[in-house]
């Protein structure tokens, strides 16, 4: 098990407190005689493709203008990639979360869907989590039981990400998906109907609910 505690990676809450603490520079004429000190070259950032994660991972954080990682995220994604327990302590902020979604979407990228069903459990434990962010996980893991072919655990995780969370359009989308695939079209239609009100331009609600239609015979 890795264990990090990103105290020791701290910085300085601002770069103006560091500076007004230090005394002031002195300056120094130079002559001659006497030659500056060269400059030494930075050395080379970290980025997330040195981590191990995959390309397209990468390529997603760059659009987002992500390629430098934390000094938490540095320090345990490759860990978390190995499939090791990670544990963790860090400020809010520190970049914690990221680190918990990489292995996750690893895991579901490599068919590892016990892995990822049992990695969303473990970041539910974190009762500092607020209802949004509680929901998305347990959507998420609702969508890890229906590749599972378990309708039955993803519809109660569905059910308990909507009661803390029910302006989240994702969710009645997949929800309907899968009453969709136990039959239930008229009650999938209800929910396809409920995501395209709240965010009416979702692709995928408006495909969903067509197969929905193609269903009941009414296209």
């Amino acid at each position: 098990m890795s264990l990090v505690d990103d105290d020791r990676f701290a910085l300085p809450k601002n770069e103006s407190q560091t500076h007004s603490a230090a005394a002031p520079a002195a300056e120094t004429a130079v002559t001659d005689d006497v030659q500056a000190p060269a400059e030494t070259d930075a050395a080379p950032s970290i980025t997330f493709g040195d981590l191990g994660l995959p390309e397209e991972i990468v390529r997603t954080l760059a659009k987002r203008g992500v390629t430098t990682p934390f000094p938490i995220q540095a320090a345990t994604i490759p860990d978390a990639l190995a499939g090791k327990d990670v544990l963790g302590r860090g400020r809010t902020g520190s970049g914690k979360t990221l680190v918990g979604e990489f292995a996750v979407h690893l895991a579901l990228a490599r068919g590892q869907i016990d892995q990822a069903i049992a990695l969303y459990t473990s970041a539910l434990q974190d009762k500092t989590l607020p209802n949004e962010r509680r929901a998305v996980l347990l959507s998420d893991r609702g969508v890890a039981h229906a590749r599972q072919q378990k309708p039955k655990e993803a519809i109660e995780d569905y059910n308990r990400a909507l009661q803390l969370y029910p302006e989240y359009a994702a969710i009645y989308n997949n929800r309907g998906n899968v009453l969709l695939g136990l039959g239930a079209v008229r009650e999938a239609m209800k929910d396809f109907d409920r995501a395209l009100l709240l965010s009416p331009g979702y692709a995928a609600a408006y495909s969903n609910r067509a197969g929905a239609h193609l269903q009941l015979g009414a296209l």
